[in-house]
């Protein structure tokens, strides 16, 4: 997979290939449709928040769940929609049953 990998303050993001591991306990692997940046990862990139490096910058975007690892409830499976807000997903935004409703954006195969 390919990412905008952040390596220190004051220097450009960089696209470089990425190793995904498959989900640990208690975590969803998302394959991301759409992704932006906001201010806050111009803060780290301006080096006013110290963050570790390197790191694959981008809180906010849209989503398909690819993998889900042992002990994640919620009725989260794979081929859910997820929208992606401040590390914290909310899945089924295609599921009346959770309350969703929202248009869903495309996702790439």
């Amino acid at each position: 997979m390919k990412a905008a990998v952040f390596h220190a303050a004051h220097t450009p993001l960089t696209i470089e290939d990425v190793v995904i591991e498959k989900p640990k306990r208690r975590e969803v692997l998302l394959r991301t449709a759409y992704a932006g940046l906001c201010h806050s990862d111009l803060h780290f990139m301006e080096g006013l928040y110290p963050y570790p490096t390197p790191a694959v910058l981008g809180h906010e975007g849209a989503a398909v769940v690819e993998a889900v690892g042992e002990g994640v409830e919620h009725r989260v499976k794979v081929t859910c929609r997820a929208v992606v807000l401040l590390r914290r997903g909310v899945v089924g935004a295609d599921d009346p049953a959770l309350g969703g409703s929202a248009p869903q954006p495309p996702v790439p195969s």
